[in-house]
């Protein structure tokens, strides 16, 4: 116990080794409430991240004078973060208020299915749980699952025909040559490349990896994007599926295990295993595979403890500085972000508010209060 709080009060002064340590420390009691929420749809591994959050913020608000030990402190902290994930996290936000609703109301729903031997009646539910049916309507309808036209629909799902395609369309003919005409004018304002990109997307049905392999663009989309049933060895060689040249590819193959020694040690084991941090240094791996002039990177910190944050913001850092790389950084780490890149732009709901230097960025006061917490 003198031993965490002596590393609390460090951590509260600044010292970023204590801090880390102390959440090294307790991730046995990030997991042990992670798997209270299994089932769900969610991945453990995903959730320990956001109960890392938790984690972080038990420590950062944690006083010595409280007199409790730091883990019943901790414990409350950690299941709101991802109870807050966990209701947060769906395509439609409802209220917690009607989700904890809809739970009643499948579970009288249950009750007097198994009563009456048939499906209830909204009033028999309404009833049941003494709330009104406009209460008990919209709460069925909150809970129920969100419908997308791009849902693959017949038997085989691998026909890439989708409900959108089912959907009558009217069309008119002189509309359609109208469109044809502004179509043409504006395509020849674009740049050759410009007008290559949409040509090859639109009217010839490329898809965008294969047009960014061509032009030496690789994405790191946010989530990773590995396939969880193939070996690490085996995402690594999907990077560079398009290259023909046996020796470069085994060349970058040693050149993504000196950057991530993490992912040699693990070469054999399934990706899906892997822990946050590890997949999304597999990603940036396999992306680098490609030899991309250009490489994207979309939310690489997000729910990343914050030592693999460090690593992985190093490595951007030096495939920038050391090998000329290109990189497109879109982050909301204010701080890594800022550490990492050269230029800055800051977006707020979808428009360009700031833009400048980094390192003067950094030092102006207003981004410093605003962005930076400082």
């Amino acid at each position: 116990m003198d031993e965490t709080i002596k590393l609390i009060e460090q951590a509260h002064q600044g010292d970023k080794t204590a801090r880390d340590k102390l959440v090294m420390d307790n991730m046995g009691l990030v997991w042990s409430i992670v798997r209270r929420f299994g089932g769900r749809g969610y991945e453990l591994e995903d959730l320990s991240q956001i109960g890392s959050i938790g984690l972080i913020k038990a420590i950062d608000k944690f006083e010595t004078a409280f007199d409790v030990k730091f883990s019943t402190y901790a414990v409350p902290m950690i299941t709101g973060e991802i109870k807050r994930f966990l209701r947060d996290d769906g395509m439609i936000k409802v209220s917690r208020s009607l989700k904890e609703m809809a739970v009643r109301v499948r579970s009288a729903r249950e009750e007097i299915s198994g009563l009456l031997g048939r499906e209830p009646t909204i009033d028999e539910i309404a009833e049941r749980i003494g709330a009104s049916r406009e209460e008990v309507a919209a709460s069925l309808e909150a809970g129920a699952e969100v419908e997308s036209l791009y849902r693959p629909v017949g038997q085989n799902e691998d026909s890439g025909i989708c409900l959108m395609d089912r959907l009558e369309e009217e069309r008119d003919a002189h509309e359609v040559l109208l469109n044809r005409m502004v179509l043409q004018e504006l395509m020849e304002g674009l740049k050759e490349q410009q007008r290559e990109i949409i040509l090859r997307r639109y009217f010839y049905n490329q898809t965008q990896t294969r047009i960014a392999a061509d032009l030496g663009i690789s994405q790191v989309q946010e989530g990773r994007g590995i396939f969880s049933n193939l070996t690490v060895l085996e995402n690594i060689r999907m990077g560079a599926y398009l290259r023909k040249d046996a020796k470069g590819i085994e060349e970058d193959m040693g050149r993504v295990y000196r950057m991530f020694p993490r992912l040699e040690e693990r070469k054999s084991q399934v990706a899906g295993t892997l822990s946050g941090g590890e997949q999304q240094m597999l990603a940036i791996g396999r992306a680098l595979m490609a030899r991309p002039k250009v490489l994207l990177l979309d939310e690489p910190s997000m729910g990343l403890s914050p030592l693999i944050v460090e690593t992985i913001f190093r490595t951007i850092k030096r495939l920038n500085k050391e090998e000329g790389m290109t990189i497109l950084l879109v982050e909301q780490n204010a701080q890594m972000a800022l550490y990492a890149a050269r230029r800055t732009y800051i977006m707020e709901t979808g428009e360009i508010v700031r833009s400048g230097l980094s390192k003067e960025l950094k030092n102006d006061d207003a981004i410093r209060k605003s962005y930076l917490g400082l």
